[in-house]
């Protein structure tokens, strides 16, 4: 009886082991998919023609670019900074999706721009210039 019991509990352990393992082989897989920025398979529509056009625009407007030190960590971020054609204090800041850059958002920074603000675009950590992970 005792070696039934004991070939039960190896079986039973076995299976949960085997489970165990797929269950984290699973997780990472769907990590890496999802959370690691690189080219995505189902993304496959490329860039519409206002984004093109708005990266064309931003490549030739003033603009400086800003870094710091980001808190707590050793990593440097980076954004740009496009002033309003006339000095004002209204100031937009813009703010790209994941696995974007702010190159992305510069459709939003031309009407922004163009209806007199001052517009800063950052690189959120662990996309475009900036450095770091996410």
């Amino acid at each position: 009886m005792r070696k039934h019991k004991k070939a039960w509990l190896i079986g039973l352990l076995s299976i949960f082991g085997v489970l165990l393992m797929g269950l984290v082989g699973a997780s990472l897989y769907f990590y890496q998919y999802a959370f690691v920025p690189s080219k995505k398979s189902f993304l496959s529509g490329g860039e519409s023609r206002i984004v093109k056009d708005g990266k064309a625009w931003l490549k030739t407007v003033h603009k400086e670019t800003w870094t710091e030190k980001a808190a707590g960590a050793d990593l440097k971020l980076v954004a740009d900074y496009v002033p309003a054609a006339k000095p004002t204090n209204k100031t937009v800041v813009v703010a790209h999706g994941y696995m974007n850059t702010k190159e992305f958002m510069a459709p939003q920074i031309k009407m922004f721009h163009d209806a007199g603000f001052n517009v800063l675009a950052p690189d959120d950590r662990g996309h475009g210039q900036s450095q770091g992970n996410y």
